[in-house]
């Protein structure tokens, strides 16, 4: 039996240096408050506005991660609730693609992150039910989320790391993993 229950923080404070680049990721964000996958393209991924919010948390660009927070609060019930969120999804949030269980975890990460995360309890709940409802109790682990078909992802190594890393504590989903 193990005690652990740590939190994984984003702990690295911007520099001079890293002004530019949070001022170019502040360029890209569009009025829905998303990033595309390569500047000023047509793809958004999850896993990218999870790194870009924990970017703008770094440097203290508060109001931009939140913007990228909100998007996904926004269709937390339609989407997130009916199935995880998609991987992808258009500039102005039309989703497409599989529901991958690894953008979902990076995204409670990033949420995590945010020093008022209580403001988005209800996202961050979501989230974790989510993740802990792909737990395999017959044969163990976390499958991967679902394909565009609705058919289950099979398992992968580094959707059970991020997702082991993304829900906080150490429970039975953590044992299983």
């Amino acid at each position: 039996a193990t005690t652990l229950s740590t939190t994984y923080w984003a702990t690295k404070v911007a520099t001079q240096e890293d002004s530019l680049a949070v001022a170019y990721l502040k360029d890209l964000q569009n009025t829905v408050g998303l990033l595309p996958t390569v500047p000023y393209g047509t793809l958004v991924s999850t896993y990218d506005q999870a790194l870009a919010a924990i970017a703008f948390i770094l440097a203290g660009e508060m109001q931009s991660a939140e913007r990228i927070f909100d998007y996904f609060e926004s269709i937390r019930e339609t989407e997130l609730e009916s199935g995880g969120f998609y991987q992808f999804r258009s500039p102005l949030g039309v989703p497409s693609g599989r529901r991958w269980m690894g953008d979902n975890a990076w995204l409670l990460i990033a949420l995590k992150n945010y020093p008022q995360s209580d403001k988005y309890t209800g996202l961050i709940a979501s989230l974790e039910f989510w993740l802990m409802s792909l737990n395999d109790e017959t044969d163990y682990g976390l499958w991967g989320g679902y394909e565009a078909n609705g058919d289950t992802i099979h398992k992968i190594t580094e959707g059970n790391i991020d997702a082991f890393a993304a829900l906080e504590g150490y429970g039975t989903v953590h044992e299983s993993i």
